[in-house]
C-alpha cells in the first residue's frame, strides 16, 4: 500500500471512529455530515470521497469492527472450533463495547422490518450470516470438515445463538456474563455439532 492509500485509508478510520463515537453519544438524527468533518478537522467534500451518505458510515461503523474480526480470525491456527469461538466471542465482546443504549436501540429499530429508521443496519443478519458461512467454508476447504457438511444451516444455528445471546444481554441490561454462556454453548451444543462433521484423518484439503 502506497503513502496516498495509507492516508486515504487513516482518513475513512478517522472518519468512522469520530462518526460512529458522535452518533453513539448524540444519535443519528441529531448528527451531521458537517458535525462529523468538523469533528476530524477534514473537508466536507472528504466525506463524499469515503461515503455516499450519512447511512453509509453509520453502516461501516457497525461493520468494520467485525470486518476486522474475520481477518483476525481468518489468520489463527489451530482447529476449526477454536477459530469459530474466537469469532464468536469477538462478536459479543463488539457488541459490548458498542454498549447497552446503542445495542438496544438497533434490535428494537430493526426488530419490525418493514419499520427499519434510517442509519439501522437491517442487513445485518445477512451479513453475519454470509460471515459464519465463509468461515465454515473454509473449514471444508482445509479439509477439517467433510464435503457435505450444511454449512448454511450450521452459519444459521450460530447466528441464530449469538443473537439471543445479544437480547438476553439487553433484556439482563449488561449483566449477563454472555462468555461464560458462550463457553457452555460450545461444550454441549456447537462443539458436539461440528465434531459430526470433522473430516477424518485420511481427508486433507480439497483441491481448487
Amino acid at each position: 500500500m502506497g503513502r496516498r492509500q495509507e492516508n486515504a485509508e487513516a482518513t475513512r478510520r478517522r472518519l468512522l471512529e469520530t462518526g460512529g463515537a458522535l452518533i453513539a453519544r448524540l444519535g443519528f438524527d441529531q448528527v451531521s455530515v458537517e458535525a462529523i468533518t468538523q469533528a476530524c478537522g477534514v473537508a466536507k467534500g472528504t466525506f463524499y470521497v469515503h461515503f455516499p451518505s450519512k447511512e453509509a458510515l453509520a453502516e461501516a461503523v457497525g461493520r468494520q469492527p467485525f470486518a476486522d474480526l474475520e481477518a483476525e480470525t481468518e489468520a489463527l491456527g489451530g482447529p476449526v472450533e477454536a477459530r469459530l469461538r474466537h469469532y464468536a466471542r469477538g462478536f459479543l465482546g463488539v457488541i459490548r463495547r458498542f454498549g447497552l443504549h446503542l445495542t438496544q436501540q438497533w434490535v428494537r429499530g430493526v426488530i419490525d422490518p418493514a419499520r427499519v429508521r434510517p442509519g439501522l443496519d437491517a442487513a445485518k443478519r445477512a451479513y453475519d450470516l454470509e460471515t459464519f458461512e465463509r468461515l465454515l467454508r473454509g473449514a471444508v476447504a482445509r479439509g477439517e470438515l467433510r464435503p457435505e457438511t450444511p454449512t448454511g444451516a450450521l452459519a444459521r444455528l450460530i447466528v441464530a445463538w449469538l443473537y439471543g445471546a445479544m437480547v438476553c444481554w439487553c433484556m439482563a441490561g449488561g449483566a449477563l456474563d454472555t462468555d461464560a454462556l458462550l463457553e457452555d454453548w460450545f461444550a454441549w451444543q456447537l462443539g458436539p455439532t461440528l465434531a459430526r462433521f470433522a473430516a477424518g484423518p485420511q481427508e486433507g484439503p480439497r483441491e481448487a
